[in-house]
């Protein structure tokens, strides 16, 4: 099978790029996402304030006439260094497929960087999640905790925040621009955290059992490793103003990209301008 455009991932830069798209004519395209719906990793807070212009969006792009494929990864990717006709190997609940396109736009976006990431010391009990995560359990019935604290900053944490008072859940927030956690205390589950900030002489500790964590990213490209696409020491791709990268026929927007943001303020738009140069 063959396409003229292959987007891989169905968040905000990539459901842009297949508006851009169909506004220009394009037919043979595939956009492809592992999760089980479209929207990204944000897709959770839509419905909050901060989220609006993204939900508006969103309802938007509902009924483009293009295949998407869910649950579908890259498991392999060789592209052409004349930029003409790439492979990509992909697999789906259905099987294993290899395809040929002749340009390419990743915007697979990133994930929250976990206290792990952050080397925030101490403990690793149970109860430390990130907002995504956190937000899923809601959206499943679970209740989180009796002490939550809330670790980070921006309009995701806001968001985080609103969805606790939603579901009957209080909370304490902590302005990770402000302060720093300098320690997780538990063994089976989490039983405090401690903070600190340059005008304290010693750090603070607070009980909690529950910590969301938010701060930073992980951009969601492992599966380029031995594909020769640059990316710089955090695994961000490289891209020019133009969402270019190293290999010609293959683009990049979105928080995945070096011109990306850990709020994914831009990522609409990023996936509009990059769009311009793929067509």
């Amino acid at each position: 099978m063959s396409y003229d455009l292959l987007i891989i991932g169905a968040g905000l830069s990539g459901l842009s790029a297949l508006q851009q798209a169909y506004k220009r004519g394009f037919e043979k395209v595939l956009i492809i996402d592992y999760e089980k719906q479209a929207g990204g990793f944000t897709r959770p807070f839509f419905e909050m304030k901060r989220f609006e212009k993204e939900q508006l969006f969103y309802q938007q792009v509902q009924e483009l006439p293009y295949e998407v494929r869910y649950q579908t990864t890259v498991v392999g990717f060789f592209p052409d260094e004349q930029g003409k006709q790439h492979q990509v190997f992909i697999q789906s609940p259905t099987g294993h497929e290899q395809i040929e396109v002749k340009r390419i736009l990743i915007a697979t976006g990133s994930l929250e960087k976990p206290r792990e990431a952050q080397k925030v010391p101490g403990s690793r009990p149970s109860g430390v999640m990130t907002p995504l995560l956190a937000a899923s359990l809601l959206e499943k019935g679970y209740s989180l905790g009796e002490r939550i604290m809330l670790y980070g900053t921006g309009r995701i944490t806001e968001s985080m925040g609103h969805l606790l008072e939603r579901h009957g859940a209080t909370y304490l927030t902590l302005d990770s621009s402000e302060y720093d956690l300098t320690r997780i205390t538990g063994v089976s589950k989490l039983s405090s955290i401690q903070y600190q900030n340059h005008s304290m002489l010693l750090p603070k500790e607070e009980p909690a059992d529950v910590l969301i964590y938010s701060k930073g990213r992980i951009p969601c490209t492992f599966f380029l490793k031995g594909t020769g696409i640059e990316r710089d020491p955090h695994h961000h791709i490289i891209v020019d103003e133009k969402g270019r990268t190293n290999v010609k026929g293959v683009y990049a927007a979105g928080s995945c990209t070096t011109a990306g943001d850990d709020q994914h303020e831009h990522s609409i738009e990023q996936g509009q301008y990059v769009m311009k140069s793929v067509l």
